[in-house]
């Protein structure tokens, strides 16, 4: 039988240049293992290593479990994806998914002279597209925000110098700040985390970053790839689009709407959540 390891291939994104993620470690025999834990549960097979499983016969079962068969099998695949190049924007909101995830996340403090310190004149921060075109379409608008972020690199380093702690310094840095970190994952979480964070209207960052994780499991292992996919195209209504409603996309429609993939909701079953902070602002 022919291990399939984690290569650590890498994959990059055009959006967001310098995001990097790798598949640095995972299962190996990823289908067998997953027939392993079946037969063990289910057919009581009395197995004593998943070398008794043919491929053929793991394929068939995994095809099965994925389909909804006995899905706690699917919790025996671990996934551990390097990933680089993020703002801490998109950092919390991947530790939000806390079921069948650990990070290690890169520390400010031991990194405060380059990350903290400089993060501006050494570019380690994160733009999304639609900030880019915003500086780009307004000069103005552009000297203001360099202007600002010289401002609170200054005023990191002046606390700093002046005695406070890096840990209480770094209180004024922005969420646009640069970091890195080790998820580890297993499958059935990462089918979740697929499932609502790959809806094109999410934030950018976002879906981009598990877009890329969803290519390098591709890579690995297209069998388990497959069955990752947003909530809307395994339920056939798209349920996501509460996010920023635009002209382009109004309440129920996406772009899985648009090519007649999913049905769209109707206007009076869309929860708008972003309404919410909009009628809030400064109050």
């Amino acid at each position: 039988m022919r291990p399939v390891y984690a290569t650590g291939k890498l994959f990059t994104s055009k959006e967001y240049p310098k995001m990097e993620v790798r598949l640095i470690q995972a299962t190996t025999y990823p289908l067998q293992t997953i027939a392993f834990s079946y037969l063990e549960c289910i057919e009581d097979r009395h197995l004593t290593s998943i070398d008794d499983i043919s491929e053929k016969e793991a394929k068939k079962i995994t095809d099965w479990v994925l389909k909804g068969g006995h899905t706690p099998s699917l919790e025996a695949i671990h996934l551990t994806f390097n990933i680089r190049g993020i703002s801490r924007v998109l950092s919390h909101q991947l530790v939000r998914h806390r079921i069948g995830v650990s990070i290690d996340q890169r520390t400010q403090r031991a990194n405060a002279e380059e990350y903290c310190g400089k993060f501006y004149h050494n570019n380690h921060f994160i733009l999304p597209k639609s900030v880019k075109l915003f500086n780009v379409g307004n000069q103005v608008q552009c000297r203001d925000f360099e202007t600002a972020m010289k401002i609170i690199e200054h005023l990191y380093n002046n606390m700093v110098n002046a005695g406070v702690p890096q840990d209480e310094a770094r209180y004024i840095l922005p969420q646009m700040c640069e970091t890195s970190m080790n998820f580890k994952v297993i499958y059935k979480a990462f089918q979740h985390i697929a499932s609502v964070r790959l809806c094109h209207l999410m934030q950018g960052e976002m879906v981009e970053c598990v877009r890329l994780m969803y290519e390098a499991l591709a890579d690995w292992c297209p069998e388990l790839a497959e069955y990752c996919k947003p909530t809307c195209c395994v339920t056939g209504i798209c349920n996501r689009n509460e996010n920023n409603p635009t002209v382009e996309f109004p309440l129920g429609v996406c772009e899985f709407t648009k090519s007649g993939q999913v049905r769209p909701r109707s206007a009076d079953t869309t929860f708008n959540l972003t309404k919410y902070s909009k009628d809030n602002a400064g109050k």
